[in-house]
């Protein structure tokens, strides 16, 4: 009884100790996320590689306030490479700012990420591609956006599941990133994201607010993204393949 007494006493310092650094650190992080919002508003497509270097220095610092245990693994025998199309699976909100805190990327998102409060903004400024997913028109010109990104010297992150599809992975893949790979010779970079407690982190329906902080007070921290070798287009003959 006294042992379990002792874990409880834990379980509650350590909850004081998360809730203590977010009320610290969120409040700075929503002050820096000002001047990268009020920036949006120059006229410019988009702000440039300093205001992207910057909005993912905010993702880098927003992943390390939540405390977890993550760990990126590279088990490519090469190592990443300079150029790449990262894929990835995606069971969480989590990988919309891991992913560019820890890969210099463009990604696509859809459409409706635009609408997120202050970040929606803050993405599309910093060179993200969006999509509405259920209209042709709009698929073919984020491919072409994706393609014309990955031509001019830009790494490009695509979930081929079609979205946030949960903890287990979603088949079968969508084409585009394949058919970008074949289009530009990029290789493909797979990224497997490893979340230990998957029902915590697996985002359904919650709001994105909650999502996050639920992922900030869970038990199980244990989190890897895993880098496995490249793959090169030039050994395929079609994006089916």
């Amino acid at each position: 009884y006294a042992n379990g007494m002792g874990d409880r006493l834990l379980r509650y310092f350590k909850t004081f100790l998360r809730l203590v650094i977010l009320a610290v650190t969120w409040p700075l992080l929503f002050l820096m996320l000002i001047p990268l919002y009020l920036t949006t508003f120059l006229p410019a497509t988009h702000g440039g590689n300093t205001y992207r270097r910057l909005a993912r220095l905010w993702c880098w610092l927003f992943i390390k306030s939540l405390l977890l245990d993550f760990r990126l693994k590279i088990e490519s025998e090469s190592g990443i490479p300079d150029r790449y199309i990262l894929i990835a699976n995606h069971p969480s909100v989590l990988e919309d700012f891991a992913i560019p805190a820890y890969f210099d990327i463009t990604p696509l998102a859809k459409e409706g990420v635009r609408k997120w409060f202050f970040l929606g903004r803050i993405s599309e400024y910093a060179g993200t591609v969006y999509v509405r997913r259920a209209h042709h028109e709009s698929r073919k010109q984020a491919l072409q956006d994706l393609i014309d990104a990955a031509l001019s010297g830009k790494n490009l992150v695509i979930f081929p599941e079609g979205g946030c599809k949960g903890k287990d992975i979603h088949h079968p893949f969508r084409t585009g990133a394949f058919e970008i790979a074949i289009e530009t010779g990029l290789p493909i970079l797979p990224v497997y994201l490893y979340y230990r407690d998957e029902s915590t982190y697996e985002w359904t329906h919650e709001h994105i607010f909650a999502k996050v902080l639920q992922i900030a007070m869970s038990r199980d921290r244990h989190i890897e993204y895993i880098v496995k070798d490249p793959v090169e287009p030039s050994k395929f003959t079609d994006k089916a393949e």
